[in-house]
């Protein structure tokens, strides 16, 4: 498109837009704030504010979504919100899971495991007994702490060995 095409040409909308005065608002998932920012500045709307959202689905800075949503037209010079990942998810309870699906469940959340194993009689092999951080917002690639239960040993009774009977030998030739 030549300089100065859309201004030669009233009413047809250049990319952005829907219209005179209108604007659609672009999609900026997956960018950093700064360049949505001016990628909305580029189209005549501005940035009201910028929501922090815990969300491991995107590294911390990236665009999650806009308010308005993307694909929605809005009047040029509108403000839009961009929702942001802020790098950081909320740990969920996996005590009483299995030792697979609770590390399957902190694996899609972006967190790291470290297993140890204590004997428990009373819950299956494989049950996450206990873990560090539960309920708390963490930094996504925090080391979360699992304690896994495991049959205990049998135990064996120790063996004794038995004691020689003494026996006495008299001689009786002569």
């Amino acid at each position: 498109m030549a300089m100065g095409t859309a201004a030669a040409t009233p009413n047809v909308p250049s990319a952005g837009s829907s219209g005179p005065g209108q604007a659609v608002v672009p999609d900026g998932t997956g960018q950093s704030a700064d360049s949505a920012k001016g990628t909305l500045a580029a189209i005549g709307l501005t940035v009201s504010a910028v929501e922090p959202v815990n969300n491991p689905g995107l590294d911390k800075g990236k665009v999650i979504e806009t308010v308005p949503a993307a694909g929605q037209t809005v009047a040029a010079g509108s403000a839009v919100v961009l929702k942001v990942s802020s790098g950081k998810v909320k740990v969920p309870d996996e005590v009483g899971s299995d030792r697979g699906a609770a590390q399957q469940a902190l694996s899609d959340l972006k967190l790291k495991t470290q297993t140890t194993f204590k004997d428990s009689a009373d819950k299956p092999e494989g049950t996450v007994l206990s873990q560090s951080h539960v309920g708390e917002t963490v930094d996504v690639g925090t080391v979360i702490d699992l304690v896994v239960a495991q049959a205990p040993k049998p135990t064996v009774p120790p063996t004794t060995t038995p004691t020689p009977i003494p026996t006495t030998t008299t001689n009786t030739s002569h």
